[in-house]
């Protein structure tokens, strides 16, 4: 079983890092050319790929048709699954722009910060928060390459990961720049790919993602003025990701839907996610495969 979990691994590693090198010359392409494909249609289609890579190992759930995107509360909430063993995180999306930052202080006109909507929602789903950023440079930010399993390649920061925490705390200095975000983010690719941070049991989908978000989570931003660690005011205890045991019983439900063949509708999903429900969700691994 290990060495067909390991060809699977290999090949979902490989997926991740194709949606990274396109996702590198579509915002090469936003950057350079009069047509521009935003945040939530490079997601959609990543997860279109992720989906049709292994459809029976990989769940992707799209709410969007159902729920506006005011109040949606991350662009994709992320579960990693083995057996005994469950990791989730919420994810929001941003494209880097021409000025070469993101927009990480995005306000929707309901007034309730994106930032801050995914912290909350984080907290009361018992998830980890997490930015997936869109990359194309021209020029390097800095000499900055964390993945200690494969040789640096430019095109594979078309899309990386931050913790959500550190992005806040980089938001109330308003730090939005590649320059200042950069150094906290590793290649998207390692959440699946990467063996050296496994975490919390033997190796598998949700002990290979637990570890990348304390990698995350550790690289502690300094005030640029006092040179100390700023402290987060409201989210201040904000709890450290978690491995959990069982599913929780919002995603083991919509699993059931997922089997069934079923339509999950807006009074559904509202009443599983709450009123700020994520606009996709993806499962992947099996929990009853060892």
């Amino acid at each position: 079983m290990r060495q067909q979990y390991s060809r699977q691994a290999s090949a979902l590693c490989a997926a991740f890092q194709h949606m990274a090198t396109r996702t590198w010359h579509r915002i090469y392409n936003n950057h350079n050319t009069p047509i521009s494909i935003r945040e939530d249609g490079i997601t959609a289609l990543n997860l279109q790929d992720l989906y049709n890579f292994q459809s029976q190992e990989f769940s992707v759930v799209d709410f969007s048709p159902h729920v506006e995107s005011s109040t949606t509360g991350a662009d994709w909430e992320w579960w990693f699954m083995q057996p005994g063993r469950y990791f989730g995180a919420a994810v929001q999306a941003k494209a880097l722009t021409v000025s070469q930052s993101y927009d990480i202080a995005y306000v929707p006109t309901n007034g309730y910060p994106q930032i801050r909507r995914l912290l909350d929602y984080s907290i009361n789903s018992g998830v980890a928060p997490m930015y997936c950023f869109y990359n194309w440079w021209q020029i390097p930010p800095t000499q900055h390459w964390p993945c200690g399993s494969f040789v640096e390649q430019e095109d594979l920061w078309g899309c990386a990961l931050a913790d959500g925490l550190q992005v806040w705390k980089l938001h109330r200095q308003n730090r939005h720049t590649l320059v200042d975000l950069h150094k906290y983010t590793m290649p998207w690719h390692c959440i699946v790919c990467c063996s050296g941070h496994v975490v919390g049991g033997p190796e598998g989908p949700s002990t290979r993602a637990f570890g990348i978000s304390r990698v995350l989570r550790s690289q502690q931003p300094l005030d640029e003025h006092t040179g100390q660690a700023d402290e987060p005011d409201v989210y201040a205890q904000f709890p450290e990701p978690q491995i959990v045991q069982e599913l929780p019983e919002r995603i083991a439900v919509l699993r059931r839907y997922v089997h069934s063949h079923e339509t999950i509708g807006r009074d559904m999903i509202l009443k599983l996610f709450g009123k700020t429900p994520p606009a996709k969700v993806v499962l992947i691994g099996n929990p009853e495969k060892e």
